[in-house]
């Protein structure tokens, strides 16, 4: 369970120094609705069959430091990644690490759950959605604290297992996204 601690401690990290949390006032529901986008443009990916090559997401990784323009910029990340299936999965965990770290969300241990993974992608997209409006029922009830991390447990794993029936590699997309973060501006130019 360690490396869930670090990706919520490094997501989350991640967001506060590109200013995601600069604003106070941005009620919980706004950070969650950032989850939901993610899935819509993962499932507007998957519809469009916009998937990330293996060669070009190895080529990246090989090369980084070379394909990095002189503004930090990363046209090849834009080019052949940006916007893809895995790209965008990638980007409902980190959102969902980033949350479970405002939170103050720990994993310390393995639950036991049974994760039944329908055949259909947007079946799929489509329970990862409900187990996310599901943990937000239970935070802004405050019935969450002692079963949070369950939750965010459970999503996680859900994903993982969606990931491998897609044949994702769902933790290097996750590395690659965080990286490509990392060269973006303020807020990734948005508002929130």
């Amino acid at each position: 369970m360690k490396y869930y601690n670090e990706y919520i401690e490094k997501a989350h990290c991640n967001a506060l120094e590109k200013g995601f949390y600069d604003d106070k006032t941005i009620p919980l529901e706004d950070r969650f609705f950032l989850i939901q986008t993610e899935i819509g443009e993962c499932g507007e990916a998957w519809r469009s069959d916009r998937w990330a090559q293996k060669e070009d997401v190895e080529r990246y990784e090989e090369h980084y430091n070379d394909l990095v323009e002189e503004d930090g910029e990363i046209c090849y990340f834009i080019s052949y990644i940006k916007s893809t299936v895995q790209d965008e999965l990638a980007d409902v965990m980190i959102r969902l690490f980033d949350i479970a770290g405002f939170l103050g969300i720990r994993i310390d241990k393995e639950y036991q759950i049974s994760i039944i993974p329908r055949e259909t992608f947007f079946g799929n997209l489509s329970n990862i959605q409900r187990l996310v409006f599901k943990l937000l029922d239970k935070i802004k009830n405050n019935i969450w604290n002692e079963w949070a991390a369950f939750h965010f447990f459970s999503i996680f794993r859900y994903i993982e297992e969606f990931a491998v029936m897609q044949e994702i590699e769902l933790y290097k997309h996750i590395d690659l996204k965080m990286q490509h973060n990392k060269t973006r501006e303020h807020k990734h130019g948005k508002k929130m």
